[in-house]
C-alpha cells in the first residue's frame, strides 16, 4: 500500500516485462482499463440495446465505489470530459460540496448524476436484480465535477459518503474511439 506524500494520495503500479509488452503489442496510447466491480456490483436497468449492438444502461452507484474508481483511475476516466474540475471554489463544485457535509440523503435528488461510456460491460443477475460486474475503459462524459468533487470532499474533509448516491447512465459499444458518437454523447449531455 502506498503512503500519502505530504498529505496527497499515492498510488502504486508494478510494471514488468509482461505488462510493458501488452502494452506495446497493444498499439495504443494507454493500457486497457478494466474495471472489475464482483466485490462491489452496481444495480443497473437495461435500458435500450440498438440493432448495432450499442447499449444503454441506468445504475444507482454509491458514494463509495465512485470514490474507489477515481482513487484507482483518476484522471483516465476523464479523458473524455469536455471540462475538466473547477475546484471547489466555482458555484456549482461548492454546492456538491455543502451537499455531501450537509445533505448527504439528497444527494441523488440534487445531481445530475454521471454520463458515461464503455467499450464493454459484464454484467450478472443476482437474487433477480441485473447488477454491472466488470467494465472496459470506463469513461466518464458528463459528471467529472461530481466525480471529482465527491472525491475532494472526501478525501479532504474525511466526509462520510456512504449515505451518498449518484445516478448513472452507461452506453456501451466496442471501439468507441474510432466514432463520432463519444463527441456527440458530451455535446449533447452538456447541453
Amino acid at each position: 500500500e502506498a503512503e500519502q506524500i505530504k498529505s496527497h494520495p499515492c498510488t502504486v503500479h508494478i510494471w514488468d516485462l509482461k505488462r510493458i509488452y501488452n502494452l506495446e503489442a497493444s498499439r495504443t496510447e494507454r493500457e486497457e482499463m478494466y474495471i472489475d466491480l464482483k466485490d462491489h456490483p452496481i444495480p443497473c436497468l437495461l435500458a435500450n440495446q440498438t440493432e448495432n449492438k450499442i447499449q444503454s444502461l441506468l445504475a444507482v452507484m454509491s458514494g463509495n465505489t465512485l470514490v474507489d474508481l477515481y482513487e484507482r483511475w483518476g484522471s483516465r476516466l476523464l479523458e473524455q470530459n469536455v471540462r475538466s474540475f473547477l475546484q471547489s471554489r466555482g458555484k456549482v463544485n461548492k454546492g456538491i460540496r455543502s451537499t455531501i457535509l450537509d445533505a448527504p440523503d439528497n444527494f441523488f435528488p440534487y445531481n445530475n448524476g454521471l454520463t458515461t461510456i464503455a467499450e464493454e460491460v459484464v454484467t450478472d443477475v443476482i437474487n433477480g436484480q441485473t447488477y454491472i460486474t466488470g467494465l472496459k475503459n470506463l469513461q466518464i462524459v458528463n459528471g467529472g465535477q461530481t466525480t471529482a468533487s465527491l472525491y475532494s470532499t472526501y478525501f479532504k474533509e474525511k466526509a462520510d459518503v456512504s449515505n451518498v448516491f449518484v445516478q448513472m447512465k452507461l452506453t456501451v459499444f466496442p471501439d468507441f474511439e474510432s466514432t463520432d458518437l463519444v463527441s456527440k454523447i458530451a455535446r449533447f449531455a452538456n447541453s
